[in-house]
């Protein structure tokens, strides 16, 4: 759509002033049609784009909870043999 529109933009620049007052007064390129057909492409990928990203932030959240989970358990259990090292009662 975007080279459609560039490819048209030039074809308009390079035709002479009496041509682009023709092309201009019988809306021969459609420029308000082409612009709004970018704009609605625009919009689809910004919709596309924030469902990615909260899927990944998503994944992101879940794979921090994982590891943070995976600490703590270490931490738990280095907690438990420090306090067997130091009581000698292990727990039950």
């Amino acid at each position: 759509m975007i080279l459609e529109f560039e490819a048209q933009l030039v074809c308009y620049l390079s035709a002479n002033r009496v041509e682009r007052t023709v092309r201009e007064t019988i809306k021969y390129d459609s420029w308000n049609e082409m612009v709004a057909k970018i704009q609605e492409r625009e919009n689809e990928t910004n919709s596309d784009r924030q469902i990615l990203d909260a899927k990944k932030l998503h994944s992101g959240f879940q794979a921090l909870e994982s590891s943070m989970r995976q600490i703590l358990k270490e931490a738990e259990e280095k907690t438990v043999k420090e306090r067997e090292k130091w009581t000698g009662i292990s727990p039950t």
